[in-house]
């Protein structure tokens, strides 16, 4: 796209004026990359919009009795940025020049021990705008600040109970979270799934009784790519504790080991197959295929559940880039998939549809060889319309023709 040498001009006089510039792109209807290439190839210094206000201006508007936030309401500059510039030429700031006396510190604990917050408090004395002076004050002073009644009440509702006992909702968002989710130590949960999964988030959020907004963007995945995702973030530091005594750690792509209190819980292990696993088929057979992935720690964990259902089944951990895969097929492969998924209330929806396709099939014409891929689509789509037919006799009926639904070529 051609930019007109009229919204050049314009571009470069919004910038010079302190414009940031994505506030210019989105003033001018252009991205905030062109407007970067457009202040350079005009040879505009581009630096902190301090700088492109002008030093001196913000410095003097200050010397002239305006406070930092209204020279950042004036200029459009954040108030840090402001006290960084005052300090860097030597101006000292007017609340730290701010005197409070023994009365008044006296008056302000009773105001505070009556339920008024800091900046309640600060308005009322009229010192300063910054309630934040205030409390440094009676801080300074050994004064206990609660620093809690400071807090906006958040908008957002969230049970911070639900972990506290286990049942099957709680293991497996457990599990799914091993997987799938973000914790960090500072209380942040977050969870971002692709797009056609918004459903399992939604799930997620009423489970924690949340009203936290699903919010949708893009994402790159590991090939480059970009997809549609959703995603949700609450916090809660009681949550996260919680998390972590179970295995859930931040940064456990490679250390994921979950408490052995559900080392052998079918619903935490149906969350986990549900973030990384695969439910599925060969791709010219129709044997069942379940695999893993993850921390090596984690599939050694998953391995010893496989052999309490599966005692003779001898798949082995294998490394894949830099991480490890465990996949079973076949007989071990349908049995964990109907321990895990047969009587489950909570699922990946997709996930459990194709478990349910891959028990059906394995019950009524297990182990059956392929060789075309539109066969293969046909058993699938057969294997669908019987499960959702309300009619026995019309499941018979397709078990009866062989010659329809499978081939005439079986292995063995």
């Amino acid at each position: 796209m051609t930019i007109s040498a009229e919204i050049c001009s314009e571009v470069c006089r919004l910038y010079k004026e302190g414009h940031s510039a994505a506030k210019v792109g989105e003033m001018t209807g252009i991205s905030n990359v062109s407007v970067g290439k457009i202040v350079r190839r005009n040879g505009i210094q581009a630096g902190s919009k301090g700088e492109r206000i002008g030093i001196d201006k913000i410095c003097q508007a200050y010397l002239s009795g305006k406070s930092a936030p209204q020279i950042q309401e004036e200029f459009g500059i954040n108030h840090v940025a402001i006290y960084k510039i005052l300090k860097k030429n030597g101006i000292s700031s007017r609340d730290r020049e701010i005197e409070i006396n023994d009365d008044e510190i006296q008056q302000m604990v009773k105001e505070h021990e009556s339920g008024m917050t800091m900046k309640e408090i600060s308005d009322l004395h009229g010192k300063t705008k910054s309630w934040s002076t205030i409390s440094r004050r009676l801080h300074n002073r050994g004064i206990r600040v609660d620093y809690k009644r400071e807090m906006p009440v958040s908008e957002y509702a969230l049970d911070e109970t639900v972990f506290d006992e286990i049942n099957e909702e709680s293991a497996y968002w457990i599990g799914f979270l091993m997987a799938d989710g973000c914790v960090q130590y500072n209380g942040r949960i977050a969870l971002s799934l692709q797009l056609r999964d918004k459903e399992q988030i939604i799930k997620f959020r009423n489970f924690l009784k949340s009203n936290h907004k699903v919010r949708e963007s893009t994402a790159l995945d590991l090939e480059k790519k970009i997809y549609p995702n959703c995603a949700i973030t609450v916090t809660s530091k009681k949550i996260v504790d919680r998390l972590i005594h179970f295995g859930v750690t931040p940064r456990k792509s490679h250390t994921a080991k979950v408490h052995e209190e559900l080392a052998f819980n079918r619903h935490f292990w149906r969350g986990v197959i549900d973030g990384d696993g695969t439910v599925g088929m060969g791709s010219k057979t129709l044997y069942a295929r379940l695999s893993l992935v993850g921390s090596k720690y984690l599939l050694e964990q998953f391995q010893t559940y496989v052999k309490s259902i599966c005692p003779n089944c001898d798949a082995s951990i294998k490394p894949q880039v830099n991480i490890f895969r465990y996949a079973l097929g076949c007989g071990p492969a349908i049995e964990v998939i109907k321990n895990l998924y047969q009587d489950s209330n909570i699922h990946l929806d997709r996930k459990k549809e194709r478990a349910n396709t891959l028990i059906w099939l394995y019950n009524v014409r297990p182990g059956h060889y392929c060789k075309q891929q539109d066969f293969r689509d046909r058993v699938l789509r057969a294997a669908s319309e019987c499960m959702s037919a309300d009619s026995a006799d019309r499941i018979k009926e397709i078990e009866n023709e062989p010659s329809v639904y499978y081939p005439q070529e079986q292995a063995g």
